[in-house]
């Protein structure tokens, strides 16, 4: 696969990971949509992968600490419960 284009944030490079990267990607796909973790986890590793939901946990943690201005309260990466 080809690399991921740098992602910028207030003109500086972010360093995401692929995986980072392909998370980014779907959710953009689907912009003002919610994703269920079970379809994230099947878009970026695939059906055959087994992650499981903390994994997804994890990553949009490490995501919004390198995104949002406040990973405490996010504007971007947003959960939407039950």
């Amino acid at each position: 696969m080809p690399p991921h284009p740098p992602r910028r944030r207030a003109g500086s490079v972010l360093r995401l990971t692929y995986s980072e990267t392909a998370i980014v990607q779907a959710l953009d796909e689907r912009r003002d949509e919610a994703f269920s973790r079970d379809e994230i986890l099947d878009k970026v590793w695939g059906f055959d992968a087994n992650p499981t939901n903390r994994t997804m946990d994890n990553f949009i943690l490490k995501l919004r600490r390198k995104i949002e201005d406040d990973p405490a309260s996010p504007k971007h990466l947003l959960t939407v419960y039950g």
